[in-house]
């Protein structure tokens, strides 16, 4: 009873054998998980941090996203080239894209209909690690809680002369706001369409970030020869 007989001392040794071996490929097989992780993440994060942008990652439904596209900008961005979808569906957005000084800047209403969204951003020339490319960016947010109190069209300004700003309240009651351009003032909204008229006749060239209610818009201000003469 004592004796292993050469079945049990064949098994044991193939057990033996096959052990290590089991113990080899679970290491071979998590290096090389690791490899393929890191070299994703060494491709990922890269293209990923070559471009941001100062969305906030939640916004009120029907308020206003006014937002910067940082990074090495190339070429001109096309409105052509924005999309904004909801899950995989292209979704009817009012915005747009515009160069103001040395900055982009996107504006875009956002639905009435709470969800996540994404706003996508393709053929995009700039510079991955010092090499020209064109990348596709996108970057996701979510539409939630009430209504917004208002709503401001267009979201930045450039302009020669006098212009119109929008701004639709979705109050049932009058509500007033606070603005520091072209000076510091009150403006009563009432409900619905407020078309409120600014003029630049005392404002110098340049770049401003005017405050207008609870938003900030950049405006660039042109003032030419002609117009000059006029003031």
């Amino acid at each position: 009873s004592g004796c292993v007989s050469s079945s049990d001392f064949s098994a044991n040794a193939r057990k033996n054998f096959l052990t290590p071996n089991i113990y080899i490929n679970q290491f071979l097989n998590n290096t090389m998980r690791w490899i393929f992780l890191t070299l994703f993440l060494t491709i990922l994060i890269p293209l990923a941090s070559s471009i941001s942008t100062t969305m906030l990652p939640t916004y009120q439904p029907g308020e206003t996203m006014i937002a910067e596209i940082q990074g090495n900008i190339l070429k001109p961005i096309s409105t052509s080239d924005i999309i904004f979808k909801r899950a995989h569906v292209a979704i009817a957005v009012n915005y747009d894209v515009k160069r103001i000084g040395d900055k982009y800047y996107i504006y875009a209403q956002m639905p009435t209909n709470p969800n996540n969204y994404t706003l996508f951003i393709n053929n995009l020339a700039t510079t991955v690690n010092g090499q020209n490319r064109e990348i596709n960016y996108n970057q996701t947010f979510t539409v939630s809680g009430n209504l917004s109190d208002y709503s401001i069209s267009p979201g930045f300004i450039v302009s020669d002369k006098n212009f119109i700003l929008t701004i639709n309240s979705n109050l049932d009651i009058p509500t007033t706001i606070n603005m520091n351009f072209p000076d510091e003032r009150a403006v009563t909204l009432q409900p619905g369409v407020n078309n409120i008229q600014m003029q630049i006749s005392s404002i110098s060239q340049g770049v401003y970030l005017a405050t207008i209610g609870k938003y900030t818009i950049p405006i660039q201000i042109i003032k030419t020869i002609m117009n000059q003469s006029k003031e």
